[in-house]
């Protein structure tokens, strides 16, 4: 079993850079994406989920269950204002474990067919969960 993977971030026309946050390591694989609607209170949750992201590839280096690697992000990303829906997927002796907050996700194909698709968590209609400060845990992460 092998991870594989790509990624764009395309900022909205207007905007400098997005507010969504990737990595990529052999054994694993994670994507922030943050909300947009704190850009009204003139806050960058960009910066959120790049803390978030480069947290997690950290932790990825040493650690393998992606629930402790999304823990262990979130724990050192509180300073920060802002929040992201998170998903961080590991690939370790032959067994694929994820842990998903919000409607980030992830799909597992098998010749090229989708065998299984995470689920999204929404607290109602347009608000999916997320972490944050004051705001969802990785407690709450579908796994």
């Amino acid at each position: 079993m092998q991870l594989s993977s790509s990624a764009v971030s395309l900022p909205k026309p207007g905007k400098l850079r997005g507010e969504d946050a990737f990595f990529f390591h052999p054994n694993a694989v994670g994507v922030a994406d943050g909300v947009g609607g704190w850009a009204k209170h003139g806050i960058d949750s960009g910066q959120y989920a790049e803390s978030l992201m480069k947290e997690s590839w950290r932790h990825s280096l040493t650690e393998v269950n992606p629930q402790s690697i999304l823990w262990q992000a979130y724990s050192q990303s509180q300073r920060l204002p802002g929040s992201a829906t998170a998903c961080v997927v590991t690939v370790h002796d032959s067994r694929l474990r994820s842990s998903v907050v919000g409607d980030c996700g992830y799909v597992v194909l098998r010749n090229g067919d989708p065998v299984y698709q995470s689920v999204p968590q929404m607290h109602r209609f347009n608000l999916p969960h997320q972490l944050g400060y004051q705001m969802d845990t990785p407690e709450q992460a579908v796994n």
